[in-house]
């Protein structure tokens, strides 16, 4: 016995009594990786790869960092999960020149077809495609009346007319992406999950066209490749969209911004807005009537109040968001949009004190339809990735 009490163990009162060995609960036994973790990592990453277009073995070793072996068997996994073959000869480029050409893989034609589907502009365009990226049917030129909206047995109707022409059937489809004008997004947004699905037989998600474009925006507009941007669409109503802090920023039909933008266009005189938006698609008038022409000449009236009242809009969200860039875009902007960004520019540099920059969007072609093709096609990639798990790695063979 020492002189601080009894040492520790010397009693019977001390022993601590016997405990059960530890087992960690299931879901923390695997928390190191193990040989089938490293194979899906590696089948995920070869997918991929693919995604874009056909490659070799040395071009998957030189993109995922794997060995020659390793490359080969989750070829070989994929081949086994039908998510990859081998390029036909005749398809190889260098297949006519002397001595073999390396051998490519590819996405099998027809993997995982989706649908993106636009209502902006009173056009009803259906776009059919595949994991790969390749434009599988399509239906497009139908016109909807101003009278009556677009409902969803229009919209089944069009994807019946494209999946026909493709040799498809709409329940074949992994997913339909709508993009429409916010009124209409709210009404088939309500059937999105119910009759539209039903009819369609697959997964439909309808999105806003705002939304859709400020997404081809951001891939295809370098102006937009930044963190924090905001993305103005003008057609029906006004909304915001874009990017903060490298997340998507919805205007969606809940936002008080996107009620008050829905506005914008009321105390507007329409003429005025028409023989502006007509002096603008004229390059002979251009000279002297419009900024950019004659210089020091004086902008007309209309695209001044238009500025300032499009400032004025936009003077809280760019206060409180900070962004780098406002992107001008949308139909009912056409060719004024390049007008309208140095004036809108000047117009917020008297409302707050560190005003973005103002320009007009470069996203070429069908903005919305193409940013619907993206968002469908970010899905399915996203869910052929995430069908490769662990027990499918165990099921498919190891090696090639």
């Amino acid at each position: 016995m020492s002189a601080y009490g009894p040492a520790w163990g010397s009693g019977p009162a001390d022993v601590l009594p016997a405990q059960p060995p530890f087992t960690p609960p299931r879901a923390e036994r695997h928390l190191a990786g193990t040989p089938s973790t490293a194979r899906v990592v590696n089948d995920r990453a070869t997918l991929t790869t693919l995604f874009t277009r056909a490659r070799t073995i040395a071009e998957i070793r030189a993109l995922t960092g794997v060995s020659k072996p390793t490359a080969y068997q989750s070829v070989a996994r994929l081949h086994a999960l039908a998510l990859a073959e081998p390029v036909p000869d005749s398809a190889r480029p260098g297949a006519h020149s002397p001595g073999p050409p390396p051998q490519q893989f590819r996405i099998p034609p027809g993997t995982a077809p989706f649908a993106a589907v636009s209502l902006a502009g009173g056009r009803l365009q259906v776009r059919l495609a595949d994991a790969a990226g390749r434009l599988l049917g399509e239906s497009d030129g139908a016109t909807a009346p101003a009278a009556s909206p677009v409902t969803a047995d229009d919209v089944c109707a069009a994807l019946a007319a494209a999946c026909a022409s493709s040799g498809l059937l709409p329940a074949q489809l992994d997913v339909v992406v709508v993009a429409a004008p916010l009124h209409l997004a709210e009404a088939l947004g309500a059937s999105a999950h119910g009759a539209l699905a039903d009819r369609a037989g697959t997964d439909v998600q309808v999105v806003i066209d705002a939304d859709s474009a400020a997404t081809a925006a951001h891939d295809l507009d370098p102006a937009a490749r930044t963190d924090t941007y905001l993305f103005v669409w003008a057609d029906a109503e006004i909304l915001l969209s874009g990017r903060l802090q490298g997340r998507p920023v919805s205007g969606c039909s809940g936002s008080s911004l996107a009620r008050r933008t829905a506005r914008f266009f009321d105390g507007v005189d329409t003429a005025a807005l028409d023989e502006l938006r007509r002096t603008a698609a004229c390059p002979a008038r251009n000279a002297g009537s419009l900024p950019g022409g004659t210089p020091g000449a004086p902008p007309p009236g209309g695209a001044r109040t238009l500025a300032a009242q499009l400032a004025l809009a936009l003077a809280g969200p760019a206060a409180l968001l900070d962004p780098r860039t406002v992107l001008l875009a949308g139909p009912r902007f056409g060719s004024l949009a390049p007008v309208l960004a140095p004036l809108v520019q000047e117009e917020l540099e008297q409302l707050i004190p560190a005003p973005p920059t103002v320009c007009a969007a470069g996203v070429p072609g069908d903005a919305v339809m193409a940013g619907a093709l993206r968002q469908a096609l970010t899905h399915v990639r996203g869910r052929l990735v995430g069908s490769i798990d662990e027990g499918a790695a165990q099921r498919m063979p190891r090696y090639a």
